[in-house]
């Protein structure tokens, strides 16, 4: 029993990694709140984790509505619209297809901000090509002024249950720098609108 308690702890994250989670989650929510906006997750490997990070934080039901877990193949077509030909073409565990998720769990939530998550968590599962740790993240952003999308491929190494945490604090991370710069678009578009049309001077009153 001590050998299973030895190898499950090496594979979950420490007190500190687990409180520099919550940091990120905390800051997210915030940023969320501050800027009124929205956040919806389509995970496979994290099976909801990255979620479940947003909402131990106060307040969370402020940015998060619906999230969903696809971890199947059918449920990333049926729930958040994934093309079976992208899976088909690029594999489920691929950039393209976790950019489809985040688009998907944005649309089907009404959310601003759309976040897809697939990988291979092992412990079987790898390839030469994609070996086990292997994480493909979509990041969506449908701001007023700008509307952008990100993906990015990222190796965890081994250990299902620290891929998922680890995973979930990078999504965190990484989301909290782009909602930065999603509101700093915002900023200049109505400071460029500002100076292409500037409010009408009100007209002097005429003394008599």
């Amino acid at each position: 029993m001590n050998d299973i308690i030895n190898k499950c702890s090496q594979s979950v994250l420490t007190d500190e990694q687990g409180a520099a989670c919550f940091a990120i989650a905390e800051r997210v929510v915030n940023a969320l709140i501050k800027h009124g906006l929205h956040i919806s997750f389509a995970e496979s490997c994290t099976g909801g984790l990255a979620a479940a990070h947003i909402v131990d934080v106060p307040n969370a039901s402020y940015v998060l509505d619906a999230s969903f877990v696809t971890y199947a193949n059918q449920a990333k077509v049926k729930f958040v619209n994934v093309a079976e030909e992208s899976i088909a073409e690029h594999g489920v565990v691929s950039e393209c297809v976790a950019l489809s998720m985040a688009k998907g769990a944005a649309a089907a939530a009404n959310a601003e901000i759309g976040v897809g998550i697939s990988g291979i968590a092992g412990p079987s599962g790898g390839s030469p090509e994609k070996p086990v740790g292997t994480v493909c993240f979509g990041f969506y952003f449908g701001g007023k002024a700008e509307k952008f999308d990100e993906v990015y491929t990222e190796n965890f190494g081994s250990g299902t249950c620290k891929i998922a945490s680890l995973c979930s604090c990078k999504t965190g991370s990484h989301g909290l720098c782009r909602i930065r710069r999603s509101q700093r678009a915002e900023v200049n578009a109505i400071a460029r609108s500002s100076i292409s049309h500037p409010a009408e001077k009100p007209p002097h009153a005429i003394l008599s």
